[in-house]
């Protein structure tokens, strides 16, 4: 009953249920290799898959990912019996017990293939499932989709220590001593059951660090066994008589690796508890004229109320003729939807992110609007987080370098990062140049200016590289010259009286100012500007799609 209640109220739960169908497996190759029998696993996993089954059927149509549970469930409830079939086959065949592990695989192997031509629609939920483990391009511009020890190992051990601090390490030496255990015990079923449970998560969390909430408690289960297991050394008969056994000792022990895996939390966790993740007051402002002022996308208020079944393929959702979207970046999609009781075009399932990405870095406002046009949006919202602006430390912080991936676009086309000698020593610091092509994006008119015309003054560089070796080995651009101008035209002057051959490039320095006259607007207007981050920089704005003109 508890495994039903679980994955009616998780449409992730599958994953438990693989974890459990992976470890009942796992016992049972280890009891066939130790010579026992495995009919207790049949008698109490085959029962609980069926129970929990039976259970979930009659909520089938609302519980999320229904098919899935019921595939895994199903898997659950039929790899114990059959293995214990396989295992007696192998017995009477007298099969060498270590192959008995391969004509498992095999035999599992067979069980997806059957899967697939007996219930192609669950098949297709699984396989999707397991894609989700894997690791893309675009899944790296999501925070919670990266490998745990993505980028560099400086700074992928850094992650790790952000995230873990020392309850990871003291959890991997919990879980060696219960392998260490459980070897030593011929592999009883608790102790393999939390075991494969551990690491599976540890896998998971490699994969994508989104699973690291998973692992988290296993990581607290193995710490805790540490513990036990050094307050319980006493009570092992071996060990009697030795200073380390002494009651105070183990108990000062115990204590000081609780106390290591406890403290260097306690400020992460504070600051984390701090932190503001809710929707900040530029956006509720934007949202709550979003849903005062503009009209209803579904012709009725009550539409965001209402209850709606499950749309099917042959019953596919209709909307209203004069029902529209709204265009944003993925991440704030739900904002959208719960605050301002709009049609997002994007969410953070990151559905409609490519189309988004696409508007946001388009140059020019025709192609943006075929692209706004083919989402049926009416209103377009641009943040400031949607740039790559300067911090006060020298760094930047923005995702236009995610809109590029999502879009597909080189982010070459729009800014590259080259090696400069700095004013002392000559030494060679890197240094962003920001392209003609990064201010015409729409995502950075329609914040720069909020839509208006706006000049190049005084940003406009002439800059020539050379190509050579970076510090790890890397090819990087160094700047030979770079020379200021007053405007774009005298440095485009300047660039094509050039002998040709040389490198040169038109760039700005300063993402704020642009190297080049941007022009307006013409069918965007922005309706709501609010807050500023810096002169002229809205910290949220919403713009409306003007219809064109007869």
């Amino acid at each position: 009953m508890a495994l039903a209640a679980y994955l009616a109220s998780w449409g992730g739960g599958a994953l438990f249920v693989a974890v459990l169908a992976l470890w009942a497996a796992a016992q049972r190759c280890l009891d066939h290799l130790l010579g026992r029998p495995g009919l207790y696993l049949v008698r109490a996993v085959v029962p609980a898959a069926a129970v929990a089954l039976a259970l979930l059927a009659p909520f089938a149509a609302v519980v999320p990912r229904a098919t899935l549970h019921a595939a895994a469930l199903v898997g659950l409830g039929t790899a114990p019996a059959v293995l214990e079939g396989l295992s007696r086959l192998a017995v009477r065949a007298r099969l060498p017990r270590p192959l008995f592990p391969v004509a498992a695989a095999a035999l599992a192997a067979a069980g997806g293939l059957a899967l697939r031509l007996a219930w192609p629609g669950a098949a297709v939920l699984a396989a999707e499932q397991i894609a989700r483990f894997g690791s893309s391009h675009l899944a790296r511009t999501v925070a919670e989709a990266r490998p745990l020890l993505s980028g560099s190992a400086a700074f992928a051990w850094l992650e790790v220590w952000g995230q873990y601090r020392t309850a990871l390490a003291l959890g991997i030496a919990g879980l060696a001593l219960l392998l260490w255990r459980s070897v030593r015990e011929r592999a009883r079923p608790g102790q393999t059951l939390v075991a494969v449970w551990t690491l599976a998560m540890i896998g998971a969390t490699l994969s994508q660090n989104r699973f690291g909430y998973y692992l988290d408690v296993n990581l607290a289960l193995m710490v805790g066994f540490l513990c036990s297991t050094v307050l319980g050394a006493g009570g092992v008969p071996a060990a009697r008589g030795r200073w380390w056994t002494r009651r105070w000792v183990r108990i000062a022990v115990a204590s000081a690796l609780a106390a290591a895996a406890l403290l260097p939390t306690l400020r992460p966790v504070l600051d984390v508890a701090r932190m503001q993740r809710a929707p900040g007051p530029e956006w509720r402002a934007a949202l709550g004229w979003l849903r005062e002022e503009t009209p209803e996308p579904l012709g009725d208020p009550g539409a965001y109320l209402a209850r709606y079944g499950r749309p099917t393929e042959e019953h596919a959702y209709r909307y209203p003729p004069d029902a529209y979207g709204v265009l944003a970046w993925w991440d704030y999609g739900y904002w959208i939807v719960r605050l301002g009781r709009r049609i997002p075009t994007a969410n953070p399932t990151q559905a409609g992110a490519g189309t988004a990405a696409r508007f946001f870095t388009a140059t020019d406002e025709e192609s943006a609007l075929a692209v706004l046009d083919g989402t049926g949006a009416r209103y377009v919202i641009a943040n400031a987080e949607l740039g790559l602006w300067p911090t006060m430390d020298g760094g930047a912080f923005g995702l236009f370098e995610q809109l590029t991936v999502w879009a597909g676009q080189p982010l070459e086309r729009y800014f590259e990062v080259y090696w400069e000698p700095d004013g002392a020593g000559g030494a060679l610091q890197p240094s962003a140049f920001f392209y003609p092509d990064f201010y015409r994006a729409m995502a950075i008119r329609m914040l720069l200016g909020g839509g208006e015309a706006v000049l190049a003054t005084s940003a406009s560089w002439a800059i020539s590289w050379d190509e050579r070796t970076g510090p790890e080995g890397e090819p990087v651009k160094v700047v030979v010259e770079a020379w200021p101008f007053p405007d774009a035209q005298q440095a485009q002057a300047f660039l094509d009286a050039r002998p040709a051959g040389e490198r040169w490039r038109l760039a700005g320095r300063d993402p704020r100012f642009p190297c080049v006259p941007v022009p307006p607007l013409e069918r965007l207007e922005r309706v709501f500007p609010t807050g500023e981050l810096a002169p002229g920089l809205p910290a949220v704005a919403v713009f409306e799609l003007a219809q064109p003109s007869s």
